[in-house]
């Protein structure tokens, strides 16, 4: 039974939590769950992999499978409210979105957040896509190719059919004006602001979803149980200009003669033209792509890492007790991997596992990750530090940028974000033989042995998926 509450009555509240790094190979899929009293929450950032299609397909029936049994169970007893499902989409290369039309397929979404991107990195996101990713004949890359059209065209429009969508703007890169003419009926919310909020209202019973961000319950007494903090930073533009001249150099025969490339990212900002350039000359757009590639070598893929990174943990302030966390892979105990795939605690206590991480610690198991972001160079690490920082004492996992590339670490990312004093879990999503890109790097690996923290390998085999477990108490009312 659930209990009831009296306004204004001191009590404890349990909120507990589980997640998943799916064995997807090279790409990114992550599943959780938080629950607090009556509220259930499920959510995913990202859904895609380059190594192993088949592999992808499979992980995400068996997380769908979960998700419909914690979806029968709340159902099959008292009358509780629904469970509430969001969705967040870092970026739109490939191997993090290429599995979303099989996900849609299965699990229906209250809530999408997606960064807001230039449609010059769009069109480069996508043209990388078709030069770089093996043709496959099966369904799900035929429904593939014709999502990621429309998704490159019309971000808003085409996700809208599978839920709400919110873009979230980047720094103060752009001017408002530049804003407007990319998404004229969207406004980028306030970056010091949570995305989503489980907030505990003293004036109704049992925690509720605060939507959007940063309006928080009417009621003074209100206090946040858990948040969803998203941040995009200003998109890198080393090659921006490189990829335009490009562009320009390949179209110029279907270009009007006095426009320059500078004309041509603006012409781009209308969706019928980019409409007409993938589906008339596509040729030319791969052929832009590869001279922008021989220029300035295969960093040009930075161009479009405007990552959406997100943060899914306690608020900073809340003051936490009886914590219970724990983190582990392998097949030791399937019962257990069952339960948190299907949104439930797990059977066993901490103890019970072979080889649990972070018990040794008060941290709870608050997640953040960083997408394909570029942090080599100081300003950028900096400003993602400047923005997550706040959650120190709360972050228990770090998926590290960019699958552990070299070329997006910073060797002192770990230390300035959560302390020296503080390990994590460090998650990375590869097959270290695709392309022989040998991710997560030797460097990567270093950087996080240095500071004493663990790092999970997640393939493309099922006993290494990284899944935990987390729960606290707080006194509310």
């Amino acid at each position: 039974m659930t209990p009831h509450f009296t306004p204004g009555e001191s009590t404890d509240v349990t909120v507990s939590h589980g997640s998943v790094q799916w064995a997807v190979g090279q790409g990114f899929f992550h599943s959780a769950w938080v629950n607090a009293d009556t509220r259930t929450t499920h959510y995913v950032y990202d859904c895609g992999s380059m190594s192993n299609p088949d592999r992808l397909a499979s992980e995400i029936d068996t997380f769908a499978d979960g998700y419909d049994h914690a979806v029968e169970d709340r159902g099959a007893g008292e009358s509780l409210p629904p469970i509430q499902t969001l969705l967040f989409i870092s970026h739109f290369d490939a191997d993090h979105i290429n599995g979303l039309p099989r996900l849609f397929s299965r699990v229906s979404f209250d809530h999408i957040y997606i960064p807001l991107l230039s449609p010059a990195a769009r069109l480069l996101s996508y043209v990388q896509s078709l030069v770089s990713t093996p043709s496959t004949a099966s369904q799900d890359a035929a429904e593939f190719d014709a999502f990621h059209r429309r998704l490159t065209i019309d971000p808003r429009g085409t996700l809208s059919e599978f839920g709400t969508v919110t873009t979230i703007g980047v720094g103060d890169q752009w001017s408002d004006d530049e804003q407007a003419s990319w998404d004229d009926d969207q406004t980028p919310y306030d970056a010091d602001s949570p995305v989503i909020s489980m907030t505990w209202d003293g004036h109704t019973r049992g925690p509720k979803l605060v939507v959007p961000p940063g309006q928080g319950s009417e009621s003074a007494r209100a206090l946040d149980l858990w948040v969803w903090k998203n941040y995009v930073l200003s998109e890198v533009n080393e090659h921006r200009a490189q990829w335009l001249t490009s562009l320009h150099a390949a179209l110029h025969d279907i270009l009007p003669a006095a426009m320059s490339p500078a004309d041509l990212d603006r012409h781009l900002r209308k969706a019928t033209v980019i409409e007409y350039f993938i589906d008339h000359h596509v040729d030319k757009l791969k052929a832009a792509y590869l001279d922008c590639v021989a220029t300035v070598g295969t960093k040009v893929g930075k161009m479009n890492l405007t990552s959406l990174s997100v943060y899914a943990g306690p608020p900073s302030s809340l003051p936490l007790h009886a914590c219970v966390n724990m983190g582990f892979s392998g097949v030791s105990c399937h019962s257990c991997q069952t339960k948190i795939m299907e949104g439930q605690p797990p059977r066993h206590h901490i103890g019970h596992h072979s080889n649990p991480q972070g018990a040794k610690t008060q941290a709870i198991q608050g997640w953040l990750g960083l997408g394909d972001q570029d942090l080599s160079t100081t300003p950028r690490e900096r400003e993602i530090v400047g923005v997550f920082q706040r959650f120190a004492r709360r972050i228990g996992i770090v998926a590290l940028p960019h699958h552990g590339a070299t070329s997006s670490r910073h060797p002192a990312l770990l230390r300035d974000l959560v302390g020296e004093e503080h390990p994590v879990t460090c998650v990375v999503s590869s097959k270290p033989t695709y392309h022989n890109w040998g991710h997560p790097s030797i460097a990567t690996r270093t950087d996080v042995a240095n500071h004493g923290s663990h790092l999970a390998c997640v393939n493309d085999t099922s006993d290494t998926r990284w899944l935990t477990y987390g729960s606290y108490r707080i006194a509310v009312g």
